[in-house]
């Protein structure tokens, strides 16, 4: 049976995140955090913005706010596709990476995504593998990633919905 379309429209924010297959471990080394961040700039489509994010060891989040109706679940396979390829050949994997298509959920309002925002950035704190959000190398709450990436982040979000 077909799976049924995702709703994405112009002007909604969104909870997106995934896991390693069987929930394993997907990034051990910073070269593996840095390519997914390089393949998702890389395929980015013109009306999404990366709001947030963070990368943990066997999963990520993003908080993804859309300017304008656009093609997510295309940015999304050509994203993940690309980076899959790229791991699998670079550090000689086989096999499915993920374990299923991304968990997208819309968020309501301004609230809730300031509520989704300071979710993604306590990640590595309530995981323990930092002291702060500042601290996790890996998350958009880190100001030399942000430097790094510019295209994470954004001043201001229109109200969504």
């Amino acid at each position: 049976m077909p799976r049924r379309p995702r709703g994405f429209r112009a002007g909604s924010a969104h909870h997106m995140y995934n896991r390693g297959l069987r929930g394993s471990q997907l990034f051990h080394l910073d070269q593996q955090y840095g390519l997914f961040l390089e393949t998702a700039r890389d395929t980015l489509s013109a009306g999404i913005e990366i709001h947030a994010l963070c990368l943990m060891p066997n999963h990520f989040h993003l908080a993804v706010f859309l300017r304008e109706a656009c093609e997510v679940s295309a940015w999304l396979q050509r994203w993940l596709t690309r980076f899959g390829r790229i791991y699998r050949s670079k550090w000689n994997v086989e096999g499915l990476l993920w374990g299923s298509r991304i968990h997208s959920k819309e968020l309501s309002s301004e609230i809730a995504l300031a509520r989704v925002v300071e979710y993604i950035h306590q990640n590595p704190v309530q995981a323990g593998l930092s002291g702060s959000p500042e601290e996790w190398r890996w998350s958009s709450a880190c100001p030399a990633l942000r430097a790094e990436h510019p295209w994470i982040g954004a001043e201001r979000l229109d109200e969504p919905g």
